[in-house]
């Protein structure tokens, strides 16, 4: 029985037509994985770089003056959305000014460590939204991704 396979399997095996279609079959759906999971982590990145980009922004604000109420909320928005007003688009789908948190805190300067007075001011914008994106990074992981971003900036006097 095995001699009569010999000639099929020979030819066979020897038969190179249709090896491209099949390595092409195996390979398309890996590559558009790939392509997926990157397009995935770049929408990802540019985000992240969004969100410290806003949180920069609020923080040059906030800088400026004596970081009361209205300015803190006003570089909430700013933060957001680029622009002091509620309402305006945020730059990232989902993000709201009530995502931004702006802690003030003092430091102590008595030892001159820093120039300028004996108390600094110092405010810390932080934000972090869930991260939706695509959905492929977050399966491969198998947990809620988050945006994370922080920034500090002295105050004036």
């Amino acid at each position: 029985m095995f001699q009569t396979l010999q000639p099929i399997l020979r030819r066979t095996f020897r038969d190179e037509r249709g090896i491209a279609a099949i390595e092409a079959a195996i390979l398309f759906p890996v590559l558009i994985l790939a392509g997926l999971g990157v397009m995935d982590t770049a929408n990802m990145v540019q985000q992240t770089h969004r969100m410290e980009a806003g949180l920069a922004a609020a923080g040059s604000y906030l800088a400026q003056g004596m970081a009361d109420a209205d300015q803190v909320r006003r570089a909430q928005y700013i933060a957001v959305s680029g622009q002091g007003v509620p309402g305006a688009p945020s730059s990232i789908a989902g993000w709201s000014a009530s995502d931004v948190t702006i802690t003030i805190r003092s430091v102590d300067n008595s030892g001159n460590r820093f120039r300028g007075e004996d108390d600094v001011r110092i405010a810390v914008l932080r934000s972090s939204i869930s991260y939706q994106g695509f959905g492929l990074l977050r399966r491969a992981s198998g947990r809620r991704l988050e945006v994370k971003a922080e920034h500090e900036v002295r105050l004036a006097a």
